[in-house]
């Protein structure tokens, strides 16, 4: 038996009976066949609704392709997202590591410089306190010895005490600087005059408008050298009242001069014992600048020290071949 659907048009009829003519005898009975939508037991689809079905599903065919795409589009950007994602995590987890590694390096360093700042008073309170104490004590054993000898001996002592008590007065004070700038170096070298040159009156003639320039630490330690050596050689040779420290702004030239009223002497021919004049001269060079001496017997001496400007925030040298 087949199967009987009538259309009209676009649309389907369903034949509720159906009625057999001709048939042998008995064939009525299975007219039924005709209408129940199976064919040999098997679900029958008619041709209109069979083609309504392809058409149906070409649509969803294309809308699962869209959706395929999509998934596609999406699962690619989940991927990146997820890369991303597990990038940023791990930026943000070392981010975090370095700001505490940061933190207890800085905590660290701040309690070393404590310790330090700490070291550095202690021992300026004992050792400075006791060479000033050495110091003092000697001064008044002077006026008590005739000897000349011994006397010349015992005022070295006194120079050098004074000398090692300045120089345990400026670690102090170059320890607790984070940057140094030129203004307050100059005025610290007036400072270490004033302690080492006693008896003697120290001025000074700091002019207005000082580059405020952060001193590197290799030109400080040149300039502090220089001036170091050059104010021990007024003490030690020089037997001044009043020694001045001069500086000056010449163009792009900063110069630094230590006169004092002392006794002088010939440059050309030097003093016995030296002056210690050619460390200074390789000092200045090492500066990147130049030394200039002036002096006479009897109108005292001049030291002046020129150097460029632009090479006091730099090293102008990478190493130095001076002991000191």
């Amino acid at each position: 038996m087949g199967e009987v659907q009538v259309y009209k048009s676009r649309t389907s009829y369903v034949p509720t009976a159906v009625r057999i003519e001709g048939f042998p005898e008995g064939g009525q009975k299975d007219a039924g066949l005709l209408i129940d939508g199976l064919s040999d037991g098997r679900p029958i689809m008619f041709p209109g609704d069979w083609l309504q079905e392809l058409n149906t599903r070409r649509v969803l065919i294309r809308d699962l392709e869209a959706l395929e795409a999509r998934h596609g589009e999406l699962e690619t950007r989940w991927r990146l997202l997820w890369r991303w994602s597990s990038v940023g995590l791990g930026l943000a987890i070392l981010v975090v590591a370095v700001f505490f590694a940061v933190r207890e390096a800085v905590q660290r360093f701040r309690a070393v410089r404590k310790l330090r700042l700490q070291v550095t008073r202690d021992l300026h309170d004992e050792i400075g306190s006791s060479l000033g104490s050495i110091a003092l004590t000697l001064e008044d054993v002077v006026g008590m010895v005739s000897d000349p000898e011994a006397r010349e001996d015992i005022e070295e002592v006194v120079l050098m005490a004074r000398e090692a008590s300045a120089g345990i007065h400026e670690v102090i004070w170059l320890t607790g600087k984070g940057t140094v700038r030129l203004p307050e170096l100059l005025e610290q070298l007036v400072e270490r005059a004033r302690r080492v040159l006693r008896g003697v009156n120290v001025l000074d003639e700091l002019p207005e408008g000082i580059p405020n320039a952060v001193v590197s630490l290799s030109f400080r330690r040149h300039l502090v050298m220089f001036f170091r050596e050059a104010v021990y050689n007024c003490a030690r040779h020089a037997n001044a009242t009043e020694v001045t420290l001069q500086v000056a702004i010449e163009g792009d030239t900063l110069a630094i001069g230590i006169a004092d009223d002392g006794c002088g002497f010939d440059p050309k021919h030097g003093r016995p014992g030296g002056l210690g004049l050619n460390s200074l001269k390789q000092r200045a060079r090492e500066m990147g600048g130049e030394m200039v001496l002036e002096s006479a017997p009897g109108n005292g001496t001049v030291i002046k020290l020129r150097v460029p400007i632009k090479l006091i925030q730099r090293n102008p040298y990478p190493s130095y071949k001076t002991s000191n």
